[in-house]
C-alpha cells in the first residue's frame, strides 16, 4: 500500500519495495486518460491494498485506475491538480485542487466533503461550491481565461479541460494520527481539517506574500513544518501552536515541501531565485541552522533522503546532486538532461538504494531513469514529458504519468 506523497509523513522519498530483476523494464500497460486536449498527470500516485491507483491530473480530474490500468472513476475538480493524494485512516482519500478546494472521496469515487482553502469560509457539500470558488478567485485575481471542452470517452467518462491563470493549491495533504488533514494554499496559508467531517480545526497565517506553494511535512512527534512563500520556515505542534520560526534571511521563494531525516534530526528545505539559483538549508528540530548550500540553478522538487550518507536533489540545469547529510557538500552531480527546466521533480529510492527519477527531454518527450545507489544509470525509459515521481509497488511494478496524457505501468 502506498499511502501518501513521497511515501511517508516525513517526505523521505524512500519506498518500501525494491525493483524487479529485469535488465530493462517491460511495458505492462499504458492508459490513455479520457482527456481532450491531452494533459499530464503530475501527482505521485497512491495505491490501495488491492492495487487500485489514485492520482490527479492537470485537466482538473482526479482518477482511479484498477491494477490492469482501466479507469474505475474520475471526478472533475475545475482546477489543475498538482497535489498528490493521501489516504486517511478509514480508507478515504484526500487531495487538493488548483481550484482552491480540498476534496475527500471514498474509494468508489463518491464525494464525501469539500473544504475551501482559498479563503476561510467553510464550504458546503453542494454541487455549486466549485462554481462559487471561481467567482471568488476571479474577484481576487482578476479575469481568468477559462476554456471548457466537453469530450465523451469510449468508456463513457466525461472530461472537461481547463486553462487558468491562477493555481490556488500546489501542495499535497498530510494526515495526523487523529485523521486531521494538513494542507497549505493561497491565502492565509496553512489549514488543519477534520478528515471525517471536512470541518476546519485550526488555521495558521503564513504571512505575505499570500501565494504559498510549498506543502507541509510531519515528524514522528506530529510537529508540522511549513515554509512560507519567502524567507521563513515555521514549526507548529499538532494543535497549531507555534514552536519556532527559522529565518533564512532570503527573499528566495519556496516551491517544494520540506523533508525530514529522523536519524539525523534535520529538516531540509530549499528556496529558489527565479530559474537562476537555489539554496538548500539543513535546520535541526529546534530551528537552528546546521548548514546551507548554494545550488547554481533553481530547485522545484523536494529533497530525497537515502538510507546512505547522502541526500538527492535535482535542479533546472538537469543535474541530480548527491549531497552530504553532514555538511551539505556536493559528493557528485550527474547530468540527466539538457532541456530548460529539465529536472523539475523529486526522485524516489527503493529499499536497495536504486534511484528513480523522471526528466523532461523536449517540450513533448521525457525519460524515466533508474540509477543504482552510486549514480550509475541502469536503464532509461523514453516516454512523453514526465514530471511525476515514479512509484514502485510490491511486485516491482513502476507507475508514472506523462504529458501525452498517459499513465504507465512498467515491470522492472
Amino acid at each position: 500500500m502506498i499511502k501518501t506523497f513521497l511515501f511517508d509523513p516525513q517526505n523521505t522519498g524512500r519506498m518500501k519495495y525494491s525493483k524487479g530483476k529485469k535488465e530493462l523494464p517491460e511495458l505492462v500497460w499504458k492508459t490513455k486518460l479520457p482527456s481532450f486536449p491531452e494533459y499530464g498527470p503530475e501527482s505521485n500516485c497512491i495505491i490501495d491494498e488491492i492495487g487500485n491507483i489514485y492520482f490527479g491530473c492537470h485537466n482538473g480530474n482526479f482518477y482511479s485506475l484498477d491494477n490492469s490500468g482501466k479507469v474505475r472513476w474520475s471526478y472533475y475538480t475545475e482546477g489543475k491538480i498538482y497535489s498528490s493524494p493521501s489516504f486517511i485512516k478509514d480508507g478515504r482519500i484526500v487531495v487538493g485542487s488548483g481550484s482552491g478546494f480540498l476534496y475527500c472521496f471514498d474509494r468508489n469515487g463518491n464525494l464525501e466533503w469539500v473544504y475551501k482553502v482559498t479563503n476561510q469560509r467553510k464550504s458546503s457539500n453542494s454541487d455549486g461550491v466549485v462554481t462559487r470558488s471561481f467567482k471568488v478567485i476571479q474577484s481576487v485575481y482578476g479575469k481568468i481565461r477559462k476554456k471548457y471542452i466537453n469530450h465523451q470517452h469510449a468508456d463513457g467518462f466525461y472530461t472537461r479541460a481547463l486553462k487558468e491563470k491562477t493555481t490556488s493549491i500546489w501542495s499535497s495533504p498530510k494526515v495526523l494520527n487523529d485523521n486531521t488533514v494538513i494542507i497549505s494554499g493561497v491565502g492565509v496559508g496553512l489549514h488543519a481539517v477534520d478528515g471525517l467531517e471536512g470541518k476546519q480545526k485550526w488555521q495558521y497565517n503564513l504571512g505575505n506574500p499570500k501565494y504559498h506553494i510549498a506543502g507541509p511535512v510531519i515528524d514522528s512527534n506530529e510537529n508540522i513544518y511549513i515554509p512560507s512563500k519567502t524567507r521563513y520556515l515555521h514549526c507548529l505542534d499538532s494543535k497549531g501552536g507555534l514552536k519556532w520560526v527559522h529565518d533564512s534571511e532570503s527573499n528566495y521563494h519556496a516551491w517544494a515541501a520540506p523533508t525530514i531525516d529522523e536519524k539525523k534530526k534535520l529538516v531540509f528545505y530549499s528556496r529558489s531565485l527565479g530559474e537562476k539559483k537555489a539554496v538548500l538549508y539543513a535546520v535541526d528540530l529546534d530551528g537552528y541552522l546546521v548548514w546551507s548550500k548554494l545550488i547554481n540553478a533553481a530547485v522545484r522538487g523536494s529533497v530525497t533522503v537515502s538510507n546512505l550518507d547522502y541526500l538527492l536533489i535535482g535542479d533546472f540545469s538537469g543535474e541530480l546532486h548527491f549531497i552530504s547529510k553532514n555538511d551539505g557538500s556536493i559528493k557528485k552531480s550527474i547530468s540527466l538532461t539538457n532541456a530548460r527546466k529539465g529536472l523539475w521533480t523529486t526522485s524516489s529510492v527503493d529499499s536497495n538504494g536504486n534511484i528513480f527519477i523522471s526528466v523532461k527531454e523536449t517540450r513533448y518527450s521525457g525519460i524515466v531513469f533508474c540509477l543504482d545507489y552510486e549514480g550509475n544509470i541502469l536503464w532509461a525509459y523514453k516516454t512523453g514529458k514526465a514530471l511525476s515521481t515514479p512509484v514502485l509497488d510490491k511486485q516491482g511494478r513502476l507507475y508514472f504519468g506523462n504529458w501525452n496524457g498517459e499513465f504507465i505501468c512498467l515491470q522492472t
